[in-house]
């Protein structure tokens, strides 16, 4: 078994050898860059989603919908008779026509 400790083996060479300091230059770019996006990624939807839901109850009310039953059937009259049934829950519904 050789012995690695303290450069004995003629062959050893340092992670801090100056002949690497290019490669791990880049390589250290590229994990700074992958953690970068890594970050960007899981905070982007983050964002949206904390944004979409902040007090969402105080902005509700200013809300319009239109329900229209197009095709006349029972699935789009049961549609429209539970969406409007069901406006009155709160002072912060929105607003059905």
């Amino acid at each position: 078994m050789r012995i690695y400790w303290n450069n004995k083996d003629p062959d050893h060479i340092s992670m801090f050898a100056k002949s690497l300091r290019p490669v791990l230059r880049l390589k250290i770019i590229y994990y700074m860059r992958l953690l970068l996006i890594s970050a960007g990624m899981i905070w982007a939807p983050m964002c949206i989603f904390l944004g979409a839901t902040y007090r969402r109850s105080s902005y509700l009310y200013r809300i319009e919908l239109n329900v229209m039953d197009l095709d006349g059937g029972p699935v789009g009259s049961a549609i429209s008779d539970y969406t409007i049934s069901h406006t009155e829950v709160a002072d912060t519904s929105p607003v059905w026509h």
